[in-house]
């Protein structure tokens, strides 16, 4: 197994991770050859294309197929059964599976230097591999020469680990958006006793809402929920932390100008996500800003009691 970590590392760590872009109907044959695309329309659109996957997709895919290969080229070497030599190929797959390429996954997406475009990329890589492992289903049935009722009840695990790969992604996606938001409120500075605002919503917060107006402009190839949950989970860190800033036990006093200025940053958080950030995102999941935004009310209501009895 040590050489195809060594060759699953080295893809990866050769990506670009970025979709592929195909310019001729060579270009796409060669691709198809060596991973199951069954997109039709993409099939049908004019050059040049792009594709949702980047090239560690048909790589992998075609590695998984050789070791398959090599494992039945062996297997002929035994007095084996169709059925027995079936099964040990796809206990063999299954080990390389579970634990070479899975690991190799694993570290992929720990990588700090991999940036939340190129997790994003990770995420659609892996949801193009697990809906391809039927085909590999069906490669192993065809080499053993399992057909019809002498299939082995046993499958491939390869489709759960893509998903689990995929969903580890996803949690780094949603960790690193809060890392970077929570980076961004070390730099906030309330005078909780200034007499007046600043008339307009603070730098920090501003510059929150263009970082994540860029990052959320990735997630529209994101699966639906993964890109719900990251809007939505992000949005209530930050509405939670801003929260903070208010309950903390070792703020005495709020004068009316701090809360003046503060109600600013929020209305401005709340403005923003509904006219730019999760607009972005709706308009290709088809999911309801509004719900985003009932943090940002809560938090707002908060001041609002805050502001009666200070």
């Amino acid at each position: 197994m040590k050489t195809w970590l060594r060759i699953f590392s080295q893809i990866f760590d050769e990506d670009n991770y970025t979709a592929i872009l195909v310019h001729s109907q060579e270009q796409f044959e060669e691709i198809v050859q060596n991973f199951p695309f069954k997109d039709q329309d993409l099939r049908k659109a004019p050059y040049p294309k792009e594709l949702p996957f980047s090239q560690f997709v048909p790589k992998v895919y075609r590695q998984i197929k050789e070791f398959i290969y090599a494992c039945h080229k062996f297997s002929l070497e035994l007095n084996l059964t169709d059925t027995e030599r079936e099964d040990m190929v796809r206990k063999s797959t299954n080990v390389l599976l579970t634990r070479t390429l899975s690991g190799c996954l694993t570290a992929l997406i720990r990588k700090h230097s991999l940036g939340l475009a190129e997790l994003v990329q990770v995420i659609v890589n892996t949801t193009q591999l697990e809906e391809a492992c039927i085909y590999l289903e069906d490669f192993i049935s065809n080499i053993t020469g399992t057909q019809g009722d002498n299939i082995h009840a046993a499958r491939l695990q390869g489709a759960g680990i893509f998903r689990d790969a995929g969903s580890e992604a996803a949690e780094e996606i949603y960790n690193r958006l809060d890392h970077k938001v929570n980076e961004f409120l070390e730099l906030s500075s309330y005078d909780w006793s200034m007499e007046d605002s600043n008339g307009k919503a603070s730098d920090y917060i501003l510059d929150i809402i263009s970082f994540l107006e860029g990052s959320f402009k990735a997630f529209t190839n994101l699966p639906q929920k993964v890109a719900i949950t990251a809007c939505m989970s992000t949005c209530k860190y930050l509405a939670s932390s801003l929260m903070a800033f208010l309950l903390d036990d070792n703020l005495c006093f709020i004068s009316m100008g701090a809360l003046r200025q503060f109600s600013l940053d929020v209305i401005q958080c709340e403005h923003k996500s509904n006219r730019i950030i999760f607009f972005r995102v709706s308009k290709v999941i088809g999911y309801r800003t509004e719900n985003g935004l009932a943090f940002c009310y809560n938090l707002r209501h908060q001041k609002l009691q805050l502001s009666s009895h200070r």
